[in-house]
């Protein structure tokens, strides 16, 4: 590649291209000395982001699928009077999720027989009959997922903080997933209730919402960013052959790389989590979403800052 080639190549890098990992290289011989840059910039957040996990049982694919359709709606329309953008209601994927009906066949048998011993009632008043354990075994459970953005208006960090904890207070206590237990008694309901909200041997409960805010950056602003990031990695390139008594040569290669990994365990806050769980599974997602949107997007778990991150590795050659 000619110099010349080159030069127009990082230009147009530093010139609002796609935010990719890119690469432009002559040989890793030809670059002993390589220094990396990292330039950060931090605003607040415009958005707060809204997952709510939905699902419905019945015995047919198409009862279900049909019951999550309406539930969906029906939480669409209650995230909007909250205050929610009716554009940003977006629902995810329908699909068949067999563990969760085991899971819920298992716990309506736990709770029965959980109020034999704690309500002292007699065993054959709280065995399942044959009849509702083919019933239970029938059910099937269809999952989704409803999406929703809500606008931050703050006067304050404080102010800010307030806001959108009594927000997410209010999307939690309207239950838009509906009542766990639906079909039981007011005693088993309650313990299901309990069971789920605490869940299983200390596990999470992913019928909570997951919650998210929300920034994003243009051309401009991340043009600077990358300029900066280059201008250390250059620096650090010519420290360290300084260091070793040679002259830094031309440029070999250079490699972007968006560093706009949240910090994922400030999400969990008292949750289960784990890289095979589904809050972690729901926040990657969620993160793949928002990088197909334009300009550069962050995500963060704090309404007061996001942090936007570039970082730059260059390679240069030695002088001759």
């Amino acid at each position: 590649m000619k110099p010349t080639t080159l030069l127009i190549a990082i230009l147009g890098l530093f010139c609002g291209a796609p935010v990719a990992t890119a690469q432009y290289s002559f040989s890793a011989s030809s670059e002993p000395f390589v220094g990396t840059g990292t330039a950060t910039l931090k605003q607040k957040p415009e958005r707060m982001r809204v997952i709510i996990p939905l699902s419905a049982q019945a015995q047919t694919v198409r009862e279900a699928a049909t019951a999550l359709r309406e539930k969906a709606d029906s939480a669409g329309q209650q995230l909007v009077v909250m205050g929610a953008a009716s554009d940003s209601l977006n629902t995810g994927r329908l699909k068949i999720d067999e563990s969760a009906s085991d899971t819920h066949r298992k716990m309506l048998m736990q709770m029965r027989g959980m109020m034999g011993s704690s309500f002292g009632g007699p065993p054959e008043a709280t065995e399942t009959t044959e009849d509702s354990e083919q019933e239970m075994a029938a059910m099937v459970s269809v999952t989704t997922s409803l999406t929703a953005d809500f606008m931050l208006q703050g006067d304050d960090d404080v102010d800010l903080l307030a806001k959108s904890f009594e927000l997410q207070q209010a999307i939690k206590d309207a239950k838009l997933n509906g009542e766990a237990g639906s079909g039981l008694s007011p005693e088993e309901q309650e313990l299901l209730e309990e069971a789920a909200m605490f869940g299983q041997s200390g596990e999470e409960n992913p019928d909570q919402p997951v919650f998210m805010f929300v920034g994003s950056i243009g051309r401009d602003a991340r043009s600077k960013l990358m300029k900066e990031a280059f201008q250390k990695a250059s620096a650090s390139a010519a420290e360290l052959a300084e260091a070793t008594g040679a002259k830094l040569g031309r440029m070999a290669s250079v490699r972007e790389s968006s560093d706009m990994e949240p910090d994922w365990d400030s999400f969990s806050s008292g949750r289960g989590y784990g890289y095979s769980s589904s809050l972690y599974q729901t926040l990657q997602q969620a993160k793949a979403t928002l990088d197909e949107e334009e300009g550069m997007t962050a995500i963060g778990s704090n309404p007061t800052e996001l942090v936007f991150s570039v970082t730059l590795t260059a390679g240069f050659g030695i002088e001759e």
